[in-house]
């Protein structure tokens, strides 16, 4: 008898894809069935609580009985839940007779709240200020807000999109992260008690400006009188002058801020009878890119001391700072742990609209930094609030370890990057224009030079942007300074092309000497002799008078030289003495 043998009946193979979706679908629902619970029960926790405390409407049932009365709770419009906190929005239309919204948002109100539904309690209103929405959040921590906030987190949660002068500045409830930009911010006051964590921030900041940005992009001048906390930035390169921990460099330090917001108001409007060449350092930048102003920002660790050493004068430099930095790229962070209003007078005060108040030692403090009370109540170090324009917020500041500032500075010397995240290029132009010139005869091709050089963190829409800023017709014809690229001492033009096969090209530039001179362009006609040697200011810029400094103005090089004049006009201001001249000797270093 041979073998008898059938087929058994085969199992479909599992669908890994449809089996996660399922269980996606399975946790969505429960979590919306928790959810609507949770909302259910806090709503009626609200009115209860809000009933007990008198904010409601009582009312006779029976005019024969006056021992029983009807309720008219606050009611709510919609309810809205999320796994960070519920939302429900009071119906400010039918609020009962008698309640006003400010009882309903006051700190005594929301701490009964905050008991009864064992959660914190919030209130929030909406973009056109006309809703009013209390806020149930769902995490843990002190107010929502965590209890450890790492520097390193902070960084890999940062937008790509981000700008290069965006810096993180803390967490919030419901894991909200707050990062913003000095272009936004304008200048920055922060004040708080010893060991709140002003020191730490000031670490933050400075430690991600360095790594997003090149030195000749963004500029620092560091004033630490302490001589502990800013000392260990004195070898990065983004520094114009050495940490300043002596008396004697304040005052020259600020002199120095001052003159160069001077000297680049007159670039933006040379002749007050011309229309202005531009009106901030966005726009110089973006009409001249080959001749790019650096940011510089200003970091005072601590503003008592300052006031200490220069008194008046001081204060008023610091004024004329914020007052005029903004458009000229040059910011401020003022630190202080003695925030009165001794130390920090009116007129500095408004001038420098950010505010970031860590615990404050006592109310006048604290209404000195914000206009309230809320730092006195800040539960402890790390935790602060910023504020920005008409806003207030409750964050912890992201905790920075000294070993990780020191790895930061030390990858910054070497050019190693600690965090990927936050690499930042720092190709100019002229290297693009130069390998162009040497591998491709001078051919300017938008898709190889984007090629080349990716690799380094450069975008197609850079190096499109940087082509349409130098392209001209012809160059034949006399061509603005700005437009003319200066590659180890010999000038080209960039070309356009013909639209098909012919690309656009660098081509040598030598104009006659009669056409130079009626375009405006006298430095074209200069001898060799005359271009070897260096570059450096003409006269000196004046002195500051401290009873008029608006009427005194910065002697800027009269010179327009394509090849390199405004960072050397830059890197004149290194050196200030104390009556605000350039030191001869430090120029010449530098020009060297």
């Amino acid at each position: 008898m041979g073998l008898i043998s059938w087929a058994l009946p085969r199992r479909k193979p599992k669908d890994r894809a449809a089996e996660l979706l399922k269980e996606e679908r399975k946790r969505r629902k429960a979590l919306e069935k928790q959810l609507r619970r949770e909302a259910t029960i806090y709503r009626r926790l609200i009115v209860q609580r809000l009933n007990r405390l008198n904010l409601c409407y009582r009312y006779k049932k029976k005019e024969r009985d006056w021992f029983e009365s009807g309720i008219q709770s606050i009611r709510f419009l919609q309810v809205a839940a999320s796994p960070e906190a519920i939302y429900l929005q009071v119906d400010t239309r039918r609020i009962p007779r008698g309640v006003s919204i400010s009882q309903l948002e006051d700190d005594d109100v929301l701490r009964n709240l905050s008991a009864s539904c064992q959660r914190p309690v919030k209130v929030e209103h909406g973009h056109d200020g006309h809703d009013f929405w209390y806020v149930v959040e769902r995490l843990a921590g002190v107010g929502g807000i965590p209890s450890k906030v790492l520097y390193e987190d902070m960084i890999a949660m940062m937008p790509k999109t981000a700008g290069p002068l965006t810096i993180p500045i803390g967490m919030g409830a419901n894991k909200r992260v707050v990062f913003a930009s000095l272009d936004d911010m304008e200048q920055v006051l922060i004040g708080g008690a010893r060991g709140q964590g002003k020191s730490n921030f000031i670490d933050s900041a400075i430690c991600t400006l360095i790594q997003r940005n090149s030195p000749d992009y963004l500029k620092m001048i560091m004033i630490d009188l302490k001589i502990v906390e800013l000392t260990k930035y004195t070898r990065i390169p983004h520094l114009l002058i050495p940490v300043v921990t002596d008396k004697d460099g304040v005052m020259p330090a600020l002199k120095m801020c001052f003159n160069e917001i001077q000297r680049r108001m007159k670039l933006f409007r040379p002749d007050e009878d011309k229309e202005p060449v531009c009106v901030n350092i966005q726009g110089w930048n973006y009409k001249f890119p080959h001749r790019r102003l650096p940011y510089w920002l200003l970091i005072i660790d601590e503003l008592a001391e300052v006031k200490a050493v220069g008194g008046n004068d001081a204060m008023f430099l610091l004024q004329r700072v914020g007052a005029l930095g903004r458009a000229a790229g040059i910011y401020g962070m003022v630190a202080t742990q003695r925030p009165s209003s001794s130390i920090m007078p009116g007129e500095v005060k408004a001038h420098y609209p950010t505010r970031i108040a860590f615990s404050c030692a006592d109310g006048p403090s604290s209404m000195t930094l914000i206009d309230n009370y809320d730092a006195v109540r800040l539960p402890g170090p790390g935790h602060m609030i910023f504020g920005y324009r008409d806003k207030r917020i409750h964050l912890k500041a992201p905790l920075l370890s000294q070993r990780l500032v020191e790895e930061i500075v030390r990858g910054v010397l070497t050019k190693e990057p600690v965090f990927e995240e936050i690499k930042v290029h720092s190709v100019t132009p002229e290297d693009m224009f130069r390998y162009a010139l040497t591998n491709f005869d001078g051919a300017f091709s938008y898709r190889k030079i984007y090629k080349a050089f990716r690799g380094e963190g450069v975008s197609s829409q850079e190096v499109r942007r940087i082509g349409a800023a130098y392209e001209v017709d012809s160059a034949e014809e006399p061509v603005p300074g700005e437009k003319q690229i200066n590659l180890d001492g010999e000038l080209y033009v960039l070309v356009k092309g013909d639209g098909g096969s012919r690309p656009r090209r660098l081509v040598r530039y030598a104009p006659c000497a009669e056409a130079a001179q009626a375009e405006g362009h006298p430095e074209i006609s200069e001898t060799a002799e005359s271009r070897e040697t260096p570059l450096g200011f003409e006269s000196s810029p004046a002195d500051v008078d401290m009873s008029g400094l608006e009427s005194q103005a910065v002697e800027a090089d009269k010179a327009d030289k394509p090849d390199g004049g405004e960072a050397a006009l830059m890197l004149g201001a290194l050196d200030v003495d104390d009556d605000g001249a350039i030191d001869d000797d430090c120029l010449e270093k530098e020009t060297q």
